[in-house]
């Protein structure tokens, strides 16, 4: 049976940041020490602070399957359009390179503090994952400064549904598109992996404004869809094999893309059309709704 794999939330609702020091694996810590080197090397005056984020912050990320995503925040009085970039792409191609037997690949980006700290009106998808799920490894964190995501508050479980669903025909296509580059096995078995991924954490998605509670955990936002689409349990499950047993079958993900995963592009895009007509990055949730 599966253990429920939910993040914490306090007293209000409100979920907690779940990236800790203590959860780093130290097989990654060379790439980290590697990665803050080289952003001090390129811009250092130019730094606020940088962070771990996602499955390695959560002490979650898997050997060979999990990409290393990093975040520099820029200082406030920086103009981020004169920030030195030219060094990004060389930089995570040499770490990707180096590290390749670690993890599947390397991406950092830069990003000013307005991006963090936007209207309170809007929903910031940066100042979401910093809130939630990252590690200061250097400079002074900001997370405390950041705002609150209550899971008690509808528009705030519209808009955290909205980043899993808003770019889920893209992420079907680029799929696609890598199968049919005649992709080695291995690769295939990647790709398999993160279709079934991109595939739950969509359902998990619709299935949130019901459910209330909140995953990054595969297994996890495949039952908690489950839950709410009950019609669709053996499908996911099927998926769910994918990413715990990937196949290095190219026509198993292909009917995968034509069958299912196109029936769930067509709920999102339903859901997408009612609670976010413009399909936009910024997602409105005005003043806060009733608790439950």
């Amino acid at each position: 049976m599966l253990s429920n794999r939910h993040w914490p939330t306090d007293e209000q609702g409100s979920l907690l940041n779940i990236g800790e020091r203590a959860k780093l694996q130290p097989a990654f810590q060379p790439l980290i020490d590697d990665t803050v080197k080289a952003c001090l090397q390129a811009i250092e005056g130019d730094l606020h602070s940088l962070y771990l984020i996602g499955s390695m912050a959560r002490g979650e990320a898997q050997v060979a399957y999990s990409d290393f995503d990093f975040i520099a925040v820029l200082d406030y009085s920086v103009d981020p359009e004169l920030v030195k970039q030219d060094w990004m792409a060389p930089t995570m191609q040499r770490l990707s390179e180096r590290y390749a037997s670690l993890v599947k690949e390397v991406e950092f980006d830069l990003w000013p503090q307005g991006y963090l700290f936007r209207d309170p009106d809007e929903f910031s998808p940066g100042a979401f994952i910093v809130a939630t799920q990252s590690i200061c490894v250097w400079g002074s964190d900001l997370v405390p400064e950041l705002p609150r995501y209550s899971l008690r508050h509808l528009p705030t479980l519209h808009a955290i549904a909205n980043e899993d669903l808003l770019y889920f025909t893209d992420d079907l296509q680029e799929i696609a598109d890598r199968l049919s580059e005649s992709p080695t096995p291995d690769e295939v078995r990647v790709l398999s992996r993160t279709l079934a991924k991109k595939i739950a954490r969509a359902g998990f998605a619709l299935a949130l404004a019901q459910n209330r509670q909140y995953t990054r955990d595969i297994a996890q936002c495949a039952a908690d869809f489950s839950v709410v689409y009950p019609d669709y349990a053996d499908d996911v499950k099927r998926v769910l094999h994918l990413y715990t047993h990937p196949t290095d079958q190219i026509s198993s993900l292909q009917n995968i893309l034509e069958g299912f995963a196109a029936q769930i592009e067509d709920v999102a895009a339903e859901w997408l059309d009612t609670y976010n007509p413009d399909w936009e990055e910024f997602f409105s949730i005005g003043e806060e709704d009733k608790p439950l």
